[in-house]
Parts: C-alpha cells; structure tokens; sequence
C-alpha cells in the first residue's frame, strides 16, 4: 500500500481511545490525515469554531 504525505495534524486536548481494524485499541494525542478537499475542509473547521465560540 502507497501512503500519501500527511497534509494536517490536529493536536487532542485529552487523548482518545483508538480501536484499528484488527481490534487492538490504543490512546492517541494526536490525528494526522490528508483531506480530499482542504479548503472545504478548513471552512467547516472555521464555521464550527465560530459556532462554538458563540456559545
């Protein structure tokens, strides 16, 4: 399998649990991925943020 680069990491506040396919289960602190679309992706990241702020 041919990964790609990561393109973003996000930082957790407290880690989460992380179940993978074969079922083992892990804490992580952090995500990384890429996005088929990143500017979408960093508009909906903003829009929630102000959303939450208002709150």
């Amino acid at each position: 399998m041919n990964m790609d680069s990561p393109q973003y990491e996000i930082f957790l506040k407290e880690p989460a649990l992380m179940e993978s396919s074969y079922g083992r289960k892990k804490y992580v602190k952090t995500v990384i991925f890429r996005a088929d679309n990143p500017a979408k992706m960093i508009e909906e990241i903003k829009s929630n943020m102000k959303l939450l702020s208002n709150e």
